[in-house]
Parts: C-alpha cells; sequence; structure tokens
C-alpha cells in the first residue's frame, strides 16, 4: 500500500501520486492502457523513455486500497473500474478532486 505523499514512476508508461490525505491516483498512458496508445503493439514490449500521449487512464483508490474512482460522482460502491482516454484538462480535474477526498 502506498501511504507516503509524493510521486512513483511506473513501468515507463505513467506515475501514481499520492496525497497527504492517502489518496493514491494512477495516471497511465502506455499499451494496454484506456488511451490512444491501447492497442499499439509496438510498445507492447519496451518501456519508452519519452512517450508522449494525448489521453490517459486514471484510477484512484484510499489508504485502504478501496477504489474510489466513481465516489465522484456519488456511486459509493467499490467497482474495479477505471476512467480512459482522459484529456490533461479531465485528468485535472480528476486530480483536485482526489486531493480533497475525505471519506
Amino acid at each position: 500500500m502506498i501511504t507516503k505523499q509524493g510521486f512513483k514512476i511506473t513501468e515507463s508508461k505513467g506515475i501514481h501520486i499520492t496525497f497527504k490525505n492517502g489518496v493514491n491516483v494512477s495516471i497511465q498512458f502506455g499499451y494496454g492502457n484506456y488511451c490512444e496508445h491501447r492497442n499499439n503493439i509496438e510498445l507492447r514490449d519496451t518501456k519508452p523513455h519519452n512517450l508522449y500521449s494525448r489521453t490517459a487512464e486514471l484510477l484512484i483508490w484510499d489508504s485502504e486500497g478501496e477504489n474510489i474512482t466513481n465516489h465522484r460522482h456519488g456511486y459509493k460502491r467499490d467497482a474495479d473500474v477505471c476512467k480512459g482516454w482522459l484529456s490533461p484538462e479531465e485528468v485535472l480535474g480528476w486530480l483536485n478532486w482526489a486531493k480533497e477526498y475525505k471519506r
């Protein structure tokens, strides 16, 4: 479980951010993620250093490890679902929500 505030690189295709409130956000944009590179087979076995993507996948979980991504829209059930094909502006909205999340 990630509990320390800060950043973590994930498999050269994204990052995890942990806020003071213990909420974690995963932003991924490589092969297999819900983004423009989802089916880019050329990226399957590589770890690119300068990967650019117009869209990204996002997942948010609390300090207990519960997926809270859907809580933003009032759904309280734990759904193993991430949000995909998000623009930078949409990702920013989710980051701001995660930073202020209170259980």
